[in-house]
């Protein structure tokens, strides 16, 4: 919608600049709107992601399946690394006296997922992320 809206918007200023300037307006709202529900509908897919039940919906079952092959457990497995690496540095999330005392097992994880014969649950990564 926010093309053709876009178009017209564009084309409307030759008959009113005052009619042009509230098609461009709805533009932006629109695309504020999409922008807002892509991003509202991505959140829902990977919290549902968390449920073994949801990898009935068929994007949830896409996201589970992104999140399990080769290059999805490369991600995984790089943003363990970056926990490990970030750890307790300032303007860091991450808790540097929790993160050090699982750091063997998150070293291990992040092994393990980068392994090419590694196989996972999407559940299990979805948690990870």
């Amino acid at each position: 919608m926010t093309v053709p809206a876009a178009a017209v918007g564009g084309a409307a200023f030759v008959v009113s600049n005052a009619l042009g300037m509230s098609l461009l307006c709805g533009v932006v709202v629109l695309t504020a709107l999409a922008l807002h529900d892509t991003f509202r509908r991505r959140d829902l897919i990977s919290v549902m992601a968390l449920n073994e039940h949801a990898y009935t919906v068929p994007d949830v079952r896409r996201y589970g399946n992104l999140l399990v092959v080769p290059r999805g457990r490369r991600r995984a497995a790089a943003a363990l690394e970056r926990v490990l690496k970030n750890a307790g540095s300032p303007g860091s999330y991450y808790l540097a006296d929790r993160v050090n005392a699982c750091r063997h097992e998150i070293r291990a994880l992040a092994d393990a997922l980068r392994a090419p014969e590694a196989r996972a649950e999407p559940t299990s990564l979805a948690m990870c992320w």
